[in-house]
């Protein structure tokens, strides 16, 4: 075969494709009208996202909002004034020698050298940077505990004077 009727085939052969691919189109785009104007002459609206749809949606949307900010202040205005919290009541006396070592988990004889291992132990156990990827709750609790050892640990250094 001559390159001559290799490139006429070709040619043919791509002009053929085109033909099929316009007569799909073609076809596609009829079948998509006739589809349209039997809906139209059903007296059904087709539904799709533009003109007069997309506002029917948006309004909708808008509506529930407007319904939902309408509900929320009734109950805002609907809310009894709460009343104070009862005044706590003042604490009795308390051991702060037995307090700070059940903080620090002390037995026994107090000495600078046991009250130092069992303030590093404890902060070792809950020092906020142990749970800082946890929840804040967790770490809220973490702060609270290491502000405890370390006022006990406070406490044991001022009254042992080390």
């Amino acid at each position: 075969m001559s390159f001559t009727a290799s490139f006429l085939s070709l040619i043919v052969g791509l002009a053929l494709v085109a033909f099929v691919a316009g007569v799909g189109a073609r076809v596609a785009v009829a079948f998509t009208q006739r589809r349209r104007l039997r809906a139209e002459a059903a007296g059904q609206a087709q539904r799709g996202w533009g003109g007069k749809d997309h506002e029917r949606v948006r309004n909708k949307y808008f509506e529930k909002e407007r319904r939902a900010r309408a509900v929320r202040a009734r109950h805002r205005h609907a809310r009894p004034a709460a009343e104070p919290p009862p005044a706590p009541e003042p604490p009795g006396p308390v051991n702060l020698d037995r307090l700070h070592r059940a903080t620090l988990g002390l037995t026994g004889e107090v000495t600078p050298d046991a009250v130092r291992k069992a303030y590093k132990a404890r902060v070792r156990e809950y020092h906020p940077d142990q749970v800082a990827r946890l929840g804040i709750k967790l770490r809220r609790l973490a702060e609270d505990e290491t502000k405890r050892i370390n006022e006990a640990y406070t406490y044991f250094r001022k009254r042992l004077g080390f």
